[in-house]
């Protein structure tokens, strides 16, 4: 508030220094007469000089008889000169006159200092709005009436309580079920009868003798079966990868195990020996050679065979 008092005094002082050199500025309004609440337009215009600094000062306080609701400017060109055109909204809640823009003043920038400029102010009246009171009928108060109940205001209640209660229903025969349900026995897993490591070996050597490789000439892929038969058999039943071992490598592994005698590392090693003849060398032996491999093979899966004295002392 006092800042801008103390801008509408120095407003008034310039306006007296330069009184011979202004010229008010005539605003316009679009009626003259307003009833209460209506809006209020003021408008006026200035010139403009670009580069030229214009301030709008209203010194005003806002109050029921007179409140500015808010202010626009825009740049208009009128007759080829550039104007300043100020739209001011105003309200108004209590009836009388009014002279609106007595407190307007637009001070601007000249070569010889600042030039105020007054806005001349305009009359108009705010109207009451008619009240014909020996029309208006006057009636006793009347109570307050009361709502009459219906079952939809507890709806959502009674809702609520028996979604609840189905719930607490639900859950507990469902507890009950859980606990009176029958265990399902499963069903016992039938072990798989494996057949024993020796089995296999002797069954695989009487299916390659019965075949007579030998006989017809085929002793690379004879000697080549004859050392698998012997290789899977070492490995299911020494645990050891014996078909990726050399010969040498094979028996050096079998001489630490004690079911081993001396004549069957011999004989196993005589076997893998002459088939890496066969197979790298080209060597090409008689059938007697060959059926001594293959006996040397037998002798070997019979005597490491894993019998009911072997199982007791290995548990």
């Amino acid at each position: 508030m006092k800042k801008y008092r103390l801008l509408f005094l120095f407003a008034i002082t310039l306006f007296c220094f330069n009184k011979a050199n202004s010229q008010d500025i005539i605003p316009t309004t679009d009626k003259k007469q307003y009833n209460i609440g209506d809006r209020i337009e003021l408008n006026f215009k200035i010139p403009f000089q670009e580069g030229k600094q214009t301030d709008l000062i209203y010194n005003r306080a806002n109050t029921d008889t007179l409140e500015l609701q808010q202010t626009k400017i825009d740049t208009i060109q009128e007759n080829g000169k550039a104007f300043l055109a100020y739209k001011q909204t105003y309200m108004s809640f209590i009836p009388g006159l009014l002279n609106l823009g007595d407190s307007l003043f637009v001070m601007t920038a000249v070569d010889t200092g600042m030039m105020i400029t007054r806005v001349q102010p305009v009359e108009i009246e705010i109207l009451q709005y008619p009240i014909d009171t020996l029309k208006v009928e006057v009636k006793d108060i009347k109570p307050l009436l009361e709502e009459p109940f219906h079952i939809r205001e507890i709806l959502p209640l009674i809702y609520l309580i028996l979604g609840i209660a189905a719930a607490i229903v639900g859950l507990y025969f469902l507890i009950k079920y859980l606990r009176n349900r029958p265990v399902e026995s499963k069903p016992q897993e039938v072990k798989k009868e494996t057949t024993p490591p020796h089995i296999k070996a002797l069954e695989a050597l009487e299916e390659l003798r019965l075949k007579r490789l030998g006989e017809q000439g085929f002793k690379k892929q004879y000697y080549s079966e004859l050392t698998e038969i012997v290789r899977t058999y070492l490995e299911e039943r020494f645990s050891i990868f014996a078909k990726e071992m050399t010969t040498e490598e094979i028996v050096e592994q079998m001489r630490h195990c004690k079911e081993i005698t001396i004549a069957d590392l011999e004989n196993l090693n005589s076997m893998f020996s002459t088939a890496d003849l066969v197979k790298f060398a080209k060597y090409s032996p008689d059938d007697f050679c060959d059926r001594k491999s293959w006996n040397q093979s037998k002798d070997f899966v019979d005597n490491t065979t894993i019998n009911s004295n072997t199982q007791t002392s290995e548990q």
